[in-house]
């Protein structure tokens, strides 16, 4: 029997005692002291769930130490491949937690993901929904050179953002960055760990000698390496274990989304009602007009904002005009936030 054991901090409350489970890697059932779990029939939690995946189990069964082959190889409704998907940070877990030599880092471009066929003579490219792209003269040719097999990457523009892929003025300088291989061949490849599955790769993109055509750069796991990628780019980072296999269609631990983190200070303007109640979104301003929102943070949150408002007449007015400080990745060309979260009220 194998048993392993993790902590989660409690987003709604970040003093509280953290949450404690473990798990039986054997039969793949597992105890946590949470709500969750204690409410669930079945004995089953989200921290479970992420243990679980972390650890290549499955809800249903226990498996290998390495994850399952793909469950949903082809879209049911394309018929075409489905690219593997990144979680983003499991609670708990830093950068520093990756920081063990099994994990690489790389830069999460700002692009469209695409997946691209190539056999003999015949490229096809389509995005991560099935949707076929037709790509530039000058990509056709830059990776005509690659061996017959199915590679994942990012169609982007240097420089620029994803929106920028589409404009018709910018389509000469469009690049495809290249950061995995499904099949080479006609040998399905998905079942190989990262670390051979890359060794392939290398081997195949040394064929494309244009530089239309990009390896996406790794390295090993460390804050400084994280931090010169969020620098150079401004973009985020995923964080990959080296024994992960490709699971098409499958948004999985084993590849984990961080994101960049900057801050800015905004007028609190109102508030917007939601699933949550009447102040389930904060709507704000900052010194240049620029309008956003962001929603309340958790719960004790709400119970502040609508014990305020029982007191003041039926509506929190003395937090507007209050200044909220929020965490955000990168502003946009016209000003504006990307993926704004709320972080805490002057």
């Amino acid at each position: 029997m194998a048993i392993i054991h993790g902590t989660a901090t409690s987003k709604s409350n970040p003093t509280a005692k953290p949450y404690t489970f473990s798990l039986d890697t054997d039969t793949g059932k597992g105890t946590c002291n949470c709500k969750g779990w204690l409410m669930n029939a079945a004995r089953n939690c989200t921290h479970l769930k992420a243990l679980k995946a972390e650890n290549g189990l499955t809800d249903s069964a226990p498996t290998s130490s390495a994850p399952k082959a793909p469950t949903k190889p082809v879209s049911p409704k394309t018929g075409k491949l489905s690219p593997m998907l990144a979680s983003a940070m499991p609670e708990g877990k830093t950068i520093a937690s990756f920081t063990d030599g099994l994990h690489v880092c790389e830069v999460k471009y700002d692009g469209h993901r695409l997946l691209v066929e190539k056999t003999g003579g015949t490229i096809l490219a389509y995005s991560r929904t099935g949707v076929t792209r037709e790509l530039p003269k000058h990509l056709l040719s830059a990776l005509a050179p690659l061996p017959d097999g199915i590679y994942d990457g990012e169609l982007l523009l240097n420089g620029g953002t994803s929106t920028d892929v589409t404009r018709l003025d910018k389509q000469a300088e469009l690049v495809f960055v290249v950061f995995d291989i499904l099949q080479v061949f006609g040998v399905d490849v998905k079942g190989k760990p990262l670390s051979e599955r890359r060794a392939m790769l290398e081997l195949a993109v040394k064929h494309c000698t244009n530089p239309s055509v990009v390896l996406s750069a790794i390295v090993p796991v460390t804050m400084a390496a994280v931090q010169a990628i969020w620098n150079a780019s401004g973009e985020n980072v995923i964080i990959k274990q080296l024994n992960s296999t490709y699971r098409c269609d499958y948004r999985t631990a084993a590849w984990v989304k961080v994101k960049k983190q900057q801050s800015a200070t905004l007028q609190i303007i109102g508030f917007k009602a939601g699933k949550f109640g009447p102040y389930s979104t904060i709507l704000l301003r900052d010194q240049f007009g620029v309008e956003t929102s962001v929603k309340t943070l958790n719960a004790d949150w709400l119970r502040m904002f609508t014990v305020n408002a029982t007191t003041n007449g039926g509506n929190p007015t003395s937090y507007i005009g209050k200044l909220l400080v929020i965490s955000y990745n990168i502003k946009t060309a016209d000003g504006k936030y990307r993926h704004p979260m709320a972080d805490h009220i002057l």
